[in-house]
């Protein structure tokens, strides 16, 4: 097959078509991001950012500000382009938060690290408000989403874990993920006929295994628990290493689920 047909097919195209992803894309992407993650944690260290329990929330704005402006673009207030889609868009949010680590921290305000992050999450967020309609299928994904990480506090406290907040919001994160997953597909677009599909490959196939999306609910949350579990666990690791690796659990839960939810609460 000619490379360039190959890369279209499997890159472009879907980008094109808005038909989201394959297996090919899918793997290539998570070993970019990994790579990515890596190559990062290495560049705090020898910077001698500290990750520690100030840091993980700083980073919180701009993973909804990423989720949050992709919803713009699904809503056509912004263009949709390679820039302004996936993955072009959580590569822009990307380093525009590696810069703006560098910059505050360059500066010695990383304190004030957070306050940019919610200004750029509130700017994004302001022309999506008068879309605002399904309340009740949100509150109901939130809601899941609490009840998730109510399990997860219950388990940890059984096991006698440290109830940390940074273990609970990985499996909150998660469990809106799985839950926006579910009602968006499941139960609101049934519903309301309307369609609304998934794109991913792994969650189409829990899905056609178990009958439904709320298997992907359930296993998600069985994944955050037990990642945490195991992160706790393992007395071998530095807590900067630990809490990078608890805040990139959180991106991947959050980021998805937060974009799922607000799609959802605009109609869009």
């Amino acid at each position: 097959m000619d490379p360039w047909q190959f890369f279209y097919d499997n890159f472009i195209r879907p980008m094109d078509e808005r038909t989201g992803y394959n297996a090919i894309n899918t793997i290539t992407y998570a070993a970019i991001a990994l790579l990515a993650a890596y190559l990062l944690y290495k560049g705090l260290q020898r910077l001698k950012i500290k990750i520690d329990d100030s840091f993980v929330p700083s980073i919180i704005p701009f993973i909804l500000f990423g989720s949050t402006l992709r919803v713009v673009v699904d809503a056509n207030i912004l263009p949709y382009s390679y820039l302004t889609t996936t993955p072009g868009i959580y590569v822009v949010i990307g380093l525009l938060t590696v810069a703006s680590v560098l910059l505050f921290h360059r500066y010695k305000a990383m304190q004030h690290l957070w306050k940019f992050g919610a200004l750029l999450w509130l700017a994004s967020l302001l022309p999506l408000i008068p879309l605002f309609k399904n309340f009740d299928f949100v509150t109901f994904i939130l809601l899941l989403a609490l009840a998730g990480a109510a399990a997860g506090n219950a388990i940890f406290t059984w096991l006698r874990l440290s109830c940390r907040w940074q273990y609970l919001l990985a499996v909150f994160s998660h469990a809106l993920d799985g839950a926006a997953t579910f009602v968006s597909i499941d139960i609101f677009s049934r519903m309301m006929g309307i369609n609304y599909f998934e794109q991913h490959v792994v969650t189409n196939i829990i899905s056609q295994t178990f009958g439904g999306f709320w298997a992907f609910y359930a296993i998600k949350l069985i994944f955050s628990i037990g990642a945490v579990w195991l992160l706790d666990k393992d007395a071998g690791i530095q807590d900067d290493e630990r809490n990078y690796i608890l805040l990139l659990l959180i991106i991947f839960g959050l980021a998805p689920g937060v974009r799922d939810a607000l799609r959802l609460l605009c109609g869009v």
